[in-house]
């Protein structure tokens, strides 16, 4: 039992510790943790979460990995086959249940496996207390908003624990939409203090996203002082798959805006090779673009294979399929970015040759965005992996697994039309791509990234061109959503949330003054598809490896 202490500690402090959902369906998080203890502890986690009627939270966890220097071992690691780690399984997939009071605390928490629960208990005690103990929903839990809500408005809240003793939160309003709210935050108590930023749904106070720092004081027993980084957030409310990545792209932004800062955009340059003539023709897509009449030849091309791991007690599924037009496969255009298919997974079933599903294998669908490209291939054993199965399955299950057959909304374009504006003019076929006119040679695109919700649109890119009409050589630079705004309150880091509503931003710069700007209007719609991963194993083409 003592092998399992590693990944138990992570997992379990999430899983205590995770809640938000939008009721009634399972919401997953994704949650990342450091603590500095010795050894240090850093972990990855898929969890699903729901908020049940009565102030229920129930949490499950779905995967759970160590990365870089982090101690422990991931769940696909742990042998269902030996007892202590069966129990362990079960329990964590069983879930936990916390019973909420209208304040927002807890005041009740079971596992939901508890003749598992039990059997790991009489061995190892202390997992009862990280079980019922309150700094496992610290930051994690609904608050309690006010109907009314400004920007600058302070909030003060109240919390007894158990472990922490008394603890309030002091948080202020940074930004508020409709539907949700954005907050600063300090926490203090007897043994416990930090900071944070979150995003709360306003309906129900449940997190969107949330970035937190604690600090614990060295506990009486001896137990030494910690640090708890955590970073929470519901994937089917973020928009890019930036949020499962564990840097901020500080160094990203920062060579962005240097890049600004120097010739050609901050003045004209000398060097011809800074400016290139734009070739994408009318009527066509841009490369990275995916047409719907693409989607049959993707489609037959979706295969699942099963690869043995030395690390795992069973072999891992992986997915793969080619995603490559034919202009990328006979290299004609080198230069020009990938095609990109960009989804997310609804509903996921795995099936046996007769088209049944299997039983006691209900996968589950994680539902970021998933981008595919080139000859696309990935693992159960990678984050971003679409789906998950049973934390208890075992090699024999696998067996009869035949095909996958999955609901997928697939994002697609098609050409829309070409306008022209003259200098100062802004677009009259898509309001969203707002011109900024900075000099006679200067030219900034706003377009706002289209929320997860949203099912069509229309997408924008603009060429200068010359009296003439014709494409004037120009060099262009795509600057990410935070490229250029300076710090932000404090010393916290915009959300993955925030950064979602912040415009994208297309600078172009010529030597020449531009006579025009003509945008190209592309239509884009998210279609639901089934997509089908045959087993690689009986055809005659490689599997996923």
């Amino acid at each position: 039992m003592a092998s399992l202490r590693g990944p138990l500690l992570g997992i379990l402090f999430f899983n205590g510790a995770s809640a938000a959902a939008a009721p009634p369906a399972e919401a997953v998080y994704f949650i990342s943790q450091q603590v500095s203890a010795a050894p240090a502890l850093r972990k990855r986690m898929l969890t699903g979460v729901t908020l049940a009627p009565g102030h229920r939270l129930r949490t499950r966890l779905l995967w759970s990995a160590p990365t870089g220097s982090g101690v422990g071992r991931s769940t696909l690691a742990l042998d269902p086959g030996t007892p202590d780690a069966q129990a362990l399984l079960e329990a964590m997939a069983a879930g936990i249940d916390m019973h909420l009071d209208d304040q927002g605390r807890v005041t009740e928490v079971r596992s939901l496996a508890p003749q598992a629960w039990q059997a790991l208990t009489a061995r190892q005690p202390y997992l009862a207390q990280v079980l019922t103990s309150s700094e496992q929903a610290l930051g994690l839990r609904p608050r309690r908003l006010p109907a009314s809500l400004t920007v600058g408005q302070h909030l003060v809240q109240h919390d007894a624990t158990q472990g922490l003793g008394a603890i309030v939160w002091r948080m202020q309003v940074r930004a508020v939409t409709a539907d949700a709210v954005v907050l600063d935050t300090t926490v203090e108590g007897d043994t416990l203090r930090g900071t944070g930023r979150q995003a709360l749904r306003r309906a129900d106070g449940m997190p969107l996203e949330a970035r937190f720092e604690f600090h614990v004081a060295a506990g009486k027993n001896g137990t030494p002082a910690t640090t708890h980084r955590m970073h929470l957030a519901n994937l089917a409310e973020i928009a890019t798959p930036d949020v499962l990545s564990d840097e901020d792209g500080a160094s990203a932004h920062d060579a962005t805006d240097e890049a600004l800062r120097r010739p050609p955009f901050s003045a004209p340059s000398r060097d011809p090779a800074d400016y290139v003539v734009d070739l994408q023709e009318d009527g066509t897509l841009e490369p990275w673009m995916l047409d719907a009449a693409a989607l049959p030849r993707i489609e037959k091309s979706l295969l699942f294979g099963l690869r043995p791991d030395a690390r795992t007690s069973r072999p891992l599924l992986r997915l793969g399929g080619e995603m490559r037009a034919a202009r990328d496969i006979s290299g004609n255009t080198p230069t020009a970015p990938p095609l990109v298919v960009s989804a997310r997974m609804r509903e996921v079933e795995l099936l046996d040759h007769a088209g049944r599903a299997l039983p006691h294998l209900r996968a589950v669908p994680v539902p970021h965005l998933w981008m595919l490209m080139e000859s696309y291939q990935i693992g159960e054993s990678d984050l971003a992996f679409p789906l998950r199965l049973p934390l208890d399955t075992r090699a024999a299950q696998l067996e009869a697994l035949d095909s996958l057959r999955a609901t997928v909304d697939v994002e697609t374009y098609q050409w829309d039309g070409s306008e022209a504006l003259a200098q100062g003019q802004s677009s009259q076929r898509n309001p969203q791509a707002r011109i900024v006119w900075t000099s006679p040679q200067r030219v900034t695109v706003l377009q706002d990234l289209p929320p997860p919700a949203q099912t069509r649109g229309v997408w924008t890119t603009a060429v200068p061109v010359d009296a003439a009409g014709r494409p004037m050589a120009a060099a262009t630079q795509m600057a990410g959503r935070t490229a250029g705004t300076g710090t932000w309150e404090g010393r916290e880091r915009p959300l993955s949330w925030e950064q979602d509503r912040l415009p994208l931003r297309l600078e172009i710069a010529t030597a020449q003054p531009i006579a025009a700007l003509k945008l190209r209007h592309y239509r884009w719609e998210t279609m639901s598809r089934q997509w089908v991963f045959q087993n690689a194993s009986t055809l005659t083409v490689a599997a996923p490896h």
